[in-house]
């Protein structure tokens, strides 16, 4: 029977031929940038005028007619548009594929960590806070009888602790609030 799409999970083949139909995508875009990790891609640019906006709409074009010749079409649905900027008055622009406009996100996750439209990461620490949160009730109700502190400290640090601190490169940085909100946790 003809396999018209997917690839069986766990494949070892899949993803290096997946890797081979996405190879040349970056060389369709011409005026902006493309981030890629596995069957997720990222177009973006810096706008700072009108013209900026129409070359990235460009961009996003050859990016679906790429995807439609290639029989890789983009899923409309998880397609986005975030703008990043601390300015007051951003320049605003609906970008579209094929003449249906993106939804506008103010916070996007991207491998593990929340991207916000004002480029603050009070979203992904309270994200953060809150799994942390939920780890520790579980430690308490799976751990009742644990009646040793160091034990206690051990499941906390092995469990909760990477929860609190993936990605501290990115968030690092904190504000007095997020900071007495973590060290609560």
């Amino acid at each position: 029977m003809d396999v018209t799409s997917g690839v069986p999970q766990g494949s070892i083949l899949g993803p290096i031929l997946f890797l081979f139909y996405v190879n040349d995508l970056p060389n369709v875009v011409v005026n902006s940038k493309v981030a890629s990790f596995a069957d997720d891609t990222k177009l973006y640019r810096r706008v700072d005028s009108t013209q900026d906006t129409i070359l990235l709409q460009n961009d996003l074009d050859k990016l679906v007619a790429w995807s439609i010749s290639s029989g890789l079409v983009f899923n409309q649905k998880k397609c986005k548009q975030q703008h990043i900027t601390k300015k007051f008055n951003p320049l605003e622009f609906q970008y579209k594929i094929n003449d249906k406009p993106l939804e506008v996100t103010n916070h996007k996750k991207d491998l593990g960590v929340y991207i916000s439209s004002d480029f603050t990461w009070k979203k992904h620490k309270l994200e953060q806070c809150t799994k942390a949160n939920k780890l520790l009730g579980f430690i308490r109700r799976c751990a009742m009888d644990v009646q040793s502190s160091s034990t206690r400290r051990t499941l906390s640090l092995a469990i909760v602790h990477p929860a609190l601190g993936y990605a501290t490169q990115v968030w690092a940085l904190q504000t007095i609030g997020l900071i007495g909100r973590i060290e609560r946790v």
